[in-house]
């Protein structure tokens, strides 16, 4: 009896640790993922809450100006497909859709939302995980015609130093270059906002931002960041001196 009763003990203590230990473990603390942004510029706060699914994907974002519901943007998976859906009232053109890769998992192709007569779309390259090319074209059916805008990136140490960007209605190119804060880990990257599907960025933040054009390499303008970090070493704050400030706060 007595011996049946301290089986019963034992079995039940490891049923609790096994459960518990399952419990445990959350993606969304394990790596972390933002839960919100909170953009100040001027008198102006944009507030963003970001909601991800279990394995650490993001599903939503929603977006408050001053208190006020702005809209969100909602994505949704299916099989080797991303579907990107918003309400809020943007300027400029973003994907609706991607293509995944079976094999490593990241988008190969974007797709748009398209004006009659015309297919746009984002063919992605990448090497190691990383970004390297980006060739945004827009074919016209009607008078046929191909258009692209092709973006290249390189790397140093797993850190972004160079994005160059041509296009084919234009001599012009655009070109960024980025410095990077030693010594640190980048907790706001592509990863950290369930959106690993886009590959790898940086393993520290940026320092600084130049951009230049071609036709006028003398014409440079540079923005520079600083960082505050939390007890865990995650970035809960970025300053762009002599601008704004964006504050990050974690599941």
């Amino acid at each position: 009896m007595f011996k049946n009763f301290i089986f019963s003990i034992v079995c039940f203590l490891i049923f609790f640790s096994c459960k518990k230990n399952k419990t445990e473990f959350n993606i969304l603390t394990q790596i972390p993922h933002v839960k919100q942004t909170i953009l100040k510029q001027g008198a102006t706060t944009f507030k963003r809450n970001y909601y991800y699914n279990s394995e650490g994907n993001v599903i939503k974002d929603s977006l408050f100006k001053n208190g006020i519901y702005q809209g969100g943007v909602f994505y949704t998976y299916k099989g080797d497909s991303v579907f990107r859906n918003t309400t809020l009232l943007s300027i400029g053109s973003y994907p609706i859709g991607y293509l995944i890769d079976k094999n490593n998992k990241l988008a190969t192709k974007a797709f748009y939302s398209n004006q009659p007569n015309t297919l746009t779309e984002d063919t992605l390259i990448y090497q190691n995980g990383f970004l390297i090319t980006e060739t945004h074209s827009y074919q016209v059916f009607s008078p046929f015609s191909v258009l692209y805008k092709n973006t290249d990136y390189t790397y140093q140490n797993e850190n972004l130093r160079t994005i160059i960007e041509s296009n084919s209605t234009s001599s012009d190119s655009k070109r960024w270059n980025y410095t990077h804060v030693s010594d640190t880990v980048s907790t706001i990257e592509n990863l950290n906002f369930g959106l690993s599907w886009l590959g790898k960025q940086n393993t520290t933040g940026i320092r600084s931002e130049c951009y230049s054009i071609s036709t006028n390499p003398l014409s440079i303008s540079c923005v520079n960041y600083k960082y505050i970090y939390d007890d865990k070493k995650r970035i809960i704050s970025k300053i762009t001196l002599g601008s704004d400030t964006t504050n990050y706060i974690y599941y």
